[in-house]
């Protein structure tokens, strides 16, 4: 399946409208980040790194970082968010070096 990348900017900006500092993180948010990092991750393959870079540097300074800023429903949750913030942060590097 292949993705626009205006439908993966509409995702960043749905999680920028929804980022509120301090919020509860919960299972959903952990899952939500791993299947954006998916969808991104699809985008770069189908497209190449120039179309998704700019949507994976939006979503991880928004909604991943409001994440990291919110309260963990638990242990496994906080090291999950933690992970997934890995992988976006690599993919920004990444994408930025190929791009």
């Amino acid at each position: 399946m292949m993705f626009s990348s205006a439908q993966v900017q509409i995702a960043a900006d749905r999680g920028n409208e929804r980022r509120i500092l301090g919020r509860s993180v919960g299972l959903g948010d952990r899952h939500a980040a791993r299947e954006m990092a998916a969808l991104l991750s699809t985008m770069d393959q189908g497209h190449g790194g120039g179309r998704a870079r700019t949507a994976v540097v939006r979503y991880l300074t928004t909604e991943v970082a409001g994440y990291l800023n919110g309260t963990f429903a638990d242990d496994g949750v906080r090291r999950g968010i933690r992970s997934v913030t890995t992988v976006h942060t690599r993919a920004t590097a990444y994408l930025a070096a190929t791009a």
